[in-house]
């Protein structure tokens, strides 16, 4: 159920989005690093993909990479909770930098399956190296905000940077586990340690000027129906 609520929070972000005329195209990579945060039920999804498609050795090949040796400092719910408390929390997660090892010849090895970080990433002008992307503020309220329902919905979790999830995911879900060697039981404990919780929304932090634009996308997740109950419905185990 929570794969297929995934999707539908997917497809309405899809819709709503449509508003922006943005510059990506295929083979525009520049925001493809390391520096992406999923929950549980997004890695399982990619792990499943990548299963499906008897894939296993070909992500082992991919996840020797070095994995990132960071942790971010809160999920996206806990700065909420903290904020919402009036509590100061250092509101960016560490940067790891680099490329991410899904991209072959500047293109997404996993696009179908890939997490809301990506799918969510987007400008208005083409990027160059060494610049920003350029997105109206009430696009990054919506983006946060649908970040804090799928935290929500994998509450209780994993919660972090893709490549500790998948790897971990990696270990319990595929015949590829291999943790006999004392690197890969160091890399294991890595995965683990630097993955936090995810935390259930406490309220959405949407400034005043940027709620008109964000509410109805809220209001749309909130509404879609899945087996005859909302997706509210369904995130409150009504």
């Amino acid at each position: 159920m929570k794969k297929a609520v995934l999707q539908a929070i997917y497809q309405s972000f899809t819709s709503w989005a449509e508003q922006f005329s943005v510059s990506c195209r295929k083979g525009c990579a520049l925001c493809c690093t390391r520096d992406v945060l999923v929950s549980a039920v997004e890695a399982e999804i990619i792990i499943d993909h990548i299963s499906g498609q008897n894939m296993e050795a070909w992500l082992v090949a991919k996840l020797q990479c070095d994995l990132p040796r960071t942790r971010p400092s809160s999920t996206i719910n806990e700065y909420a909770q903290a904020c919402l408390s009036g509590i100061e929390l250092d509101p960016s997660p560490a940067s790891n930098g680099g490329i991410c090892p899904f991209l072959e010849n500047n293109r997404c090895s996993i696009y179908s399956v890939r997490p809301f970080s990506c799918r969510s990433f987007a400008s208005v002008a083409v990027c160059k190296p060494g610049s920003s992307a350029v997105i109206p503020p009430y696009y990054l309220s919506a983006v946060e905000a649908v970040n804090q329902i799928i935290e929500h919905l994998s509450q209780r979790y994993f919660w972090g940077n893709m490549l500790h999830l998948v790897y971990l995911l990696a270990q319990q879900k595929t015949t590829t586990a291999d943790t006999d060697y004392p690197e890969n039981k160091k890399r294991l404990l890595l995965a683990q340690t630097s993955c936090l919780t995810a935390q259930p929304l406490p309220g959405f932090l949407i400034c005043e000027e940027d709620f008109s634009y964000v509410e109805p996308l809220i209001r749309q997740i909130f509404s879609a129906q899945l087996k005859g109950r909302s997706i509210e419905d369904i995130l409150n185990n009504r």
